[in-house]
């Protein structure tokens, strides 16, 4: 006797919450949409990147992908940004614990 295999639907993910802030613009084919989302009670930024596209002569952006991080370690994460644009060269590796010395 054999077993048949059965596949579960995948559920779509939808946040709890989500609060657009704004867009960045890279250029005119290219944005970045900022995000707060909350799923299960925990805070998150979402980073969207957005390409407009034209194709069979319709005009549209599309999300291409997207990057979450946990609200708890934005401050850690925009400290490691602000170091890294102001004070060392590109390609340079930083030790966020080194920093706070």
């Amino acid at each position: 006797m054999s077993a048949k295999k059965t596949t579960a639907a995948k559920k779509e993910f939808k946040w709890d919450y989500e609060e657009h802030i704004g867009f960045v613009p890279v250029n005119e084919r290219n944005q970045r949409e900022v995000k707060r989302t909350t799923k299960n009670g925990k805070d998150y930024i979402l980073l969207v990147e957005w390409k407009y596209f034209l194709k069979d002569g319709v005009e549209d952006w599309n999300a291409v992908k997207g990057f979450t991080i946990p609200a708890e370690i934005w401050d850690q994460v925009n400290d490691l940004a602000q170091i890294t644009l102001e004070e060392h060269e590109p390609g340079s590796l930083i030790d966020l614990e080194e920093e706070e010395e």
